[in-house]
């Protein structure tokens, strides 16, 4: 993407390649502190997803133009970083919603995410490539904006991780004295 519609060196897109990942690891784990602190899932996911989509909608008119490489860099970091924010508590909510319907569906369940994911990839990365190849990076990105948009209505509208209640305090037993 960065040395088709942006034409930079292979080198300089692999850099560049290299702030979205370091971005997104550091802020996997600052995201995640904050969420198990804060306990809270869905504000942060949105929050991430309306950040990354934001910035999906100012960055594909630019496709196909040279933007400085500092602009290239700071877009790429930002990215790395939104996605992170809105991935993290996403992960914690759904580990949290497996162990609410039984805790032993928990490797059951991550198994089923990472086959969704594998299949997912296996089909959209030549999607991606025919939608790149005959219309363009910007229309791919275009079709991620999407996809970022259902996210954010689906953490919107999901249940989110069941509040732990309080046991209910025993009644006092009745006194004998006035019990007879």
């Amino acid at each position: 993407m960065f040395t088709e519609a942006f034409h930079y060196s292979p080198a300089e897109a692999a850099r560049l390649n290299e702030y979205f990942w370091l971005t997104n690891l550091g802020v996997l784990v600052i995201t995640g502190l904050v969420s198990d602190r804060l306990q809270t899932r869905k504000p942060i996911a949105i929050f991430g997803g309306i950040l990354a989509a934001l910035l999906m909608a100012w960055w594909i008119p630019r496709f196909g133009s040279e933007l400085p490489r500092s602009t290239m860099v700071m877009v790429a970091s930002l990215m790395g970083c939104f996605l992170a924010i809105a991935y993290v508590p996403w992960a914690a909510q759904f580990s949290e919603t497996l162990e609410d319907v039984s805790p032993a569906l928990q490797a059951t369940g991550w198994a089923f995410f990472g086959l969704v994911a594998r299949a997912w990839v296996a089909i959209s990365a030549p999607l991606s490539l025919y939608v790149a190849v005959h219309y363009g990076w910007g229309e791919w990105v275009k079709v991620a904006l999407g996809g970022m948009i259902i996210y954010i209505v689906a953490m919107a509208f999901s249940r989110g991780h069941a509040t732990v209640e309080e046991p209910a305090h025993a009644a006092p037993a009745p006194d004998r004295a006035t019990a007879g």
